[in-house]
């Protein structure tokens, strides 16, 4: 009569006992066995789940979904002296609040209303919304109550769950979270629930996407691997085709404050499919890692998390796992530290594009986040703009611009983690030379560092203040050889070490070629002595297969007239024909000139193919001007996105805006944007402007959700 396990959450014995109890009944009682005695073990375990545990987080949930089983497997409250039956049970599940354990009742409130994600790092998200619908389903089963539809955000949850993926089907990693298939009961019991309850749009859309997981032999729903199973699931599935892709959803940006993590999302197939996950250190389970992030390309994760160590208890998790060295961030003075697992460090969204309601597809060619993070151990401020940017329907790259220093102006050094997979680190300059590096044993607790650098190995030195390039190479799970370009601007006080860390236990075998699987991570580290506010890190990061034409070919950086250290741009030449500019300003509160134009806000870029705009893109700004072509907001956080196409242009803006736009010389005077599509109707009549042997175009637009005109030269 004893429980099995020291912990509440792994009396898993519940599970299959009380299922087998269900079904031997009646033998049993035929047979002469003390049933009332196996009641009496049923309900002391439950007795023990609600008194001891944790009421607040995961566990919560599994001792939750014990008890109910031990429940339904009980008779009605008056069959017992005491009057602690099924009825009971079920009662203190769904309404009762004591010391260990809390009410459903409650706990379904912790979901964010807004984007339905549980208060936990992911896989522990995606375990608690599917406990939670077994409950309901293990009730409903007895009851018929159907409580999924009092709880709609048990369903939402379940289906936001989606945004956890990568295009390859595995969640990201961060926290203690590691890459984790979906719980594909969770979709089968919704499909189960969908069917009885007669809404066949529903069970027709979800069936879509568990056919496609099964076509991708990410699920073998044949195997039956319980009585549950068996008598849960419903056993034929709809004759619906499986869905193409992710699409139907997620959305291309999604951000859960609760747990203060963003994805962007720039096409969703697995090789051209590009995904950045940002987050920071917010709710259960999660890592002392400031502003991280994991980044997935060409069909792998090309900048891995580290996930937990061994066990929460050991030195490996203590002293590297869950702290800032086995994530991809930046370190200040060596010793970045706070406190893990319930953590209270949450970034500030200054910005995002898109927004978080966009449907997919995205038909963008950009998207991007900037966020602030206080360091609390160093008193550093730390902003991220982190960006993916399209090129062509294959090929893409990431922007990554992190700032960092001290509040006290006391700062020794900032260092920017980069940690990938494959071959080592190969560090080239601006010439395509090798860059000679020395052994060192820097990168130490001996050196004043903490303890989890003691866990790099293999550690190489370079001091290089110039432009340079870190190449890293590895086998991809698409059977090609997949190469990693990271280009880095340089400035004066720098090193930059290549080592090996740590295998990432985040990584699923499945999402790898064997080869990689567990194997050390090339690891890039860029030092800057003092402050990196003024001399940020500024790094453009693309990936390419090696058989493929080269994605970036060149990286270079330009300065304004009036020049500032809040200030960069780059410039990123991908082939011939392809040039991206990209702006950036700390506030946003300058307007910057240079020869061909002038910049006011946070982000923008103006992208050329064979020297014609093909993107114009203002980002949390009011003023882009870049040859002839002009976005005038009028308001500080304006967001505009112009996109050339066949027919004409395509427009996205937030609020109304001044464009300005080049009028061909062909005799023509007037220029007019004749809506298309979903535009149809909308007409725009542009007023002439003359500068020099040039004439122009002004219109005034009001805001535009991703609208499509054609333009009428008159």
């Amino acid at each position: 009569m004893g429980l099995q396990t020291f912990e509440v959450i792994h009396e898993g014995v519940i599970e299959p006992l009380t299922v087998c109890y269900d079904f031997l009944y009646d033998y049993l009682v035929k047979s002469g066995k003390n049933v009332d005695m196996v009641q009496d073990v049923f309900r002391k375990w439950a007795d023990q789940e609600i008194k001891y545990g944790v009421p607040d987080n995961n566990w919560n949930m599994m001792q939750a979904r014990f008890i109910t089983y031990l429940a339904i497997a009980l008779e009605d409250d008056s069959f017992y002296q005491d009057g602690k039956g099924q009825q009971y049970y079920i009662d203190q599940v769904l309404n009762q609040n004591s010391a260990k354990q809390k009410a459903l009742k409650d706990v379904i409130k912790n979901f964010d209303p807004v984007t339905a994600i549980w208060p936990e790092v992911a896989h522990y998200s995606i375990m608690v919304s599917d406990d939670l619908l077994e409950i309901y389903c293990l009730m409903d089963k007895t009851l018929n109550n159907h409580l999924l539809a009092d709880d709609p955000i048990l369903e939402k949850a379940i289906l936001a769950n989606f945004n956890y993926l990568f295009p390859n089907g595995f969640t990201v990693a961060y926290g203690d979270a590691k890459h984790a298939r979906l719980r594909f009961n969770s979709l089968e019991l919704l499909i189960a629930q969908y069917r009885k309850y007669h809404q066949p749009e529903k069970e027709s859309r979800i069936t879509k996407q568990l056919n496609r997981f099964v076509e991708d032999g990410a699920y073998v729903r044949d195997e039956i691997k319980s009585l549950f199973d068996l008598f849960f699931y419903v056993e034929d599935l709809l004759e619906v085709p499986a869905a193409e892709s992710l699409a139907e959803m997620i959305t291309p940006t999604f951000y859960s404050p609760n747990v203060s993590w963003i994805v962007q999302r720039n096409a969703n197939s697995l090789e051209d499919g590009m995904m950045a996950s940002i987050n920071a250190s917010l709710g259960n389970h999660s890592h002392t890692n400031g502003i991280n992030i994991e980044l997935f390309a060409k069909g792998m994760v090309i900048a891995p998390d580290g996930a937990a160590g061994v066990s929460y208890w050991s030195e490996d998790h203590r002293d590297y796992y869950s702290r800032f060295p086995a994530h991809n961030t930046v370190v200040v003075d060596g010793i970045s530290d706070y406190r893990n697992m319930r953590g209270t460090q949450a970034f500030d969204v200054n910005s995002i594009y898109p927004p978080t309601d966009i449907v997919n597809p995205w038909q963008g060619y950009f998207t991007y986040s900037d966020v602030s993070f206080f360091e609390p151990s160093t008193g550093a401020k730390q902003t991220r703009v982190t960006g993916t940017v399209r090129t062509s329907e294959s090929s893409g790259y990431f922007v990554d611009i992190f700032r960092s220093s001290r509040s006290d102006r006391l700062d020794k050094k900032h260092e920017y983690i980069f940690h990938s997979q494959g071959a080592p680190v190969v560090l080239k300059d601006d010439r395509d030379q090798i860059i000679a590096t020395s052994t060192t044993d820097e990168l130490s607790s001996e050196k004043g560092d903490q303890v989890g650098y003691d866990y790099f190995s293999d550690k190489m030195r370079a001091s290089y203040s110039g432009d340079f390039l870190a190449q890293f190479s590895m086998p991809s799970i698409l059977n090609k050889e997949l190469r990693v370009n990271l280009w880095m601007k340089g400035d004066e006080g720098r090193t930059v070490f290549t080592t090996m860390a740590p295998y990432s236990r985040a990584i699923h075998p499945e999402s790898v070629p064997e080869a990689i699987y567990h194997q050390p991570l090339p690891t890039l580290i860029v030092r800057q002595d003092g402050e990196a506010l003024s001399r940020p890190f500024v790094t453009i990061i693309d990936a390419f297969n090696q058989e493929e034409e080269m994605g970036v070919d060149k990286v270079d950086y330009f300065s304004p007239v009036n020049e500032s250290p809040d200030f960069v741009g780059i410039t990123v030449q991908s082939g011939a024909n392809h040039t991206d500019y990209v702006y950036n300003d700390i506030k946003g509160k300058v307007r910057y000139t240079f020869d061909d134009g002038a910049f006011e806000g946070t982000y923008a870029i103006a992208s050329y193919e064979n020297e014609l705009l093909k993107a114009f893109f203002l980002g949390h700004g009011s003023y882009l001007e870049k040859g002839q072509w002009k976005i005038e907001t009028g308001k500080p956080d304006g967001t505009v996105c112009i996109t050339t196409t066949q027919q004409g242009i395509n427009i996205d803006a937030k609020q109304p805006f001044k464009l300005t736009m080049p009028l061909p010389d062909r005799g023509k005077n007037s220029l007019q944007l004749v809506g298309i599509g979903k535009s149809s109707g909308q007409k725009f009549m542009g007023k002439l402007r003359i500068k020099g042997d040039q004439k122009f175009m002004e219109i005034e637009l009001p805001a535009l959700n991703n609208e499509e005109f054609r333009i009428i030269y008159e």
